[in-house]
């Protein structure tokens, strides 16, 4: 847009540029143009904040073309960002008291505010997020996004993030394109009543694969079937393919974090699945809570605006029905395909 649009181009000769994420968008319109802020957990995802200082970095901006005074001040994740009265529909105004990326929304509402407190959200894609504390760890490498959950009264608190392209969507694609099933819904009957000696596995590479392997020319692909293999089968493989991605994502946790807790605090469409849930318990050999609200985000947000630190209730949780010799075994199957197609 700076070397294209003609009107971003004017507007920066006349020094009139704003370049901002969406949160910072939608304050500046909430305050009517009066404020233009916004905070590490989103300023972290545009690539031009040092995630160690919290500030807009300088060698970064002049490597994408940006200048920084057309960039938006950034405050904590619970400063007061302006007053709104919602275009008019408010009689008076109230503060903005809190922005937060969804993710790490999400892990507010969890209540993960301690190093080793980690959720996984189901969504199209997956997002498994882990708090490692106020302090970066010297032996990161780039396995996983290294990022920012908030700052708190001027208190960064840093996370991993693993995220896995398909999720929900490898649902939808059994729907839509396969036409195996007619509702997400049907997926945790099938996959309980699949032949249990078939061990089909889909590879769910349809825009390569993320978080952990990070090959993106791998295409997708159901490996080790048989004759035996049918619907119940092919959707069973679907669903365990999400749960392997999120373990391999926990295995790198390990590696990277001096604390990864035995609780996976879970959120997002997906939770209703029961089969999901246990397979993921099994597979991880950890507790899996399910969140009493799916969508999280928002009240996250709404918990940060009030400093609201209890930790949620949950409506259920899940424990290994499996021993971890079992788990292994699954986990090395799936992992020598891996290899074999990488």
């Amino acid at each position: 847009m700076l070397l294209n649009e003609p009107r971003v181009i004017q507007a920066q000769a006349n020094n009139d540029l704003c370049l901002g994420t969406m949160d910072t968008w939608l304050v500046y319109q909430l305050t009517n143009g009066q404020s233009f802020k916004t905070e590490p957990s989103n300023a972290c995802r545009t690539q031009l904040m040092n995630i160690k200082t919290g500030n807009w970095d300088q060698e970064l901006a002049e490597i994408f073309g940006i200048d920084t005074k057309d960039l938006p001040e950034i405050v904590d994740s619970n400063a007061n960002f302006g007053e709104t009265d919602l275009f008019g529909l408010l009689p008076h105004k109230i503060p903005i008291l809190s922005v937060l990326g969804d993710s790490q929304a999400a892990l507010f509402a969890h209540g993960c505010f301690e190093t080793g407190d980690f959720k996984v959200t189901f969504g199209t894609g997956s997002s498994v997020m882990l708090n490692i504390g106020k302090k970066l760890p010297d032996n990161l490498n780039n396995q996983l996004n290294t990022s920012l959950a908030w700052s708190i009264n001027g208190q960064k608190s840093y996370v991993l993030e693993g995220n896995i392209n398909y999720a929900g969507a490898c649902v939808t694609w059994l729907k839509d394109k396969l036409h195996l099933i007619q509702d997400p819904a049907e997926t945790a009957n099938l996959a309980l009543t699949a032949n249990p000696n078939d061990h089909t596995i889909l590879i769910p590479a349809f825009a390569g694969l993320g978080a952990p392997y990070w090959l993106p020319d791998m295409k997708a692909a159901f490996v080790n079937m048989t004759a035996t293999t049918g619907k119940k089968e092919l959707v069973r493989a679907t669903l365990n393919s999400l749960v392997y991605q999120i373990n391999d994502i926990l295995q790198a946790f390990h590696q990277l974090s001096p604390k990864v807790n035995d609780e996976i605090h879970t959120d997002g469409g997906m939770i209703k699945n029961k089969y999901l849930m246990q397979y993921l318990s099994n597979i991880t050999q950890k507790n899996v809570k399910i969140a009493n609200i799916s969508e999280l985000s928002a009240l996250g947000s709404a918990m940060n605006a009030m400093q609201h630190f209890d930790r949620r209730q949950y409506s259920k949780t899940y424990t290994p029905r499996i021993n971890k010799n079992t788990a292994e075994e699954y986990c090395n199957e799936w992992t020598s395909w891996i290899k074999k197609l990488a």
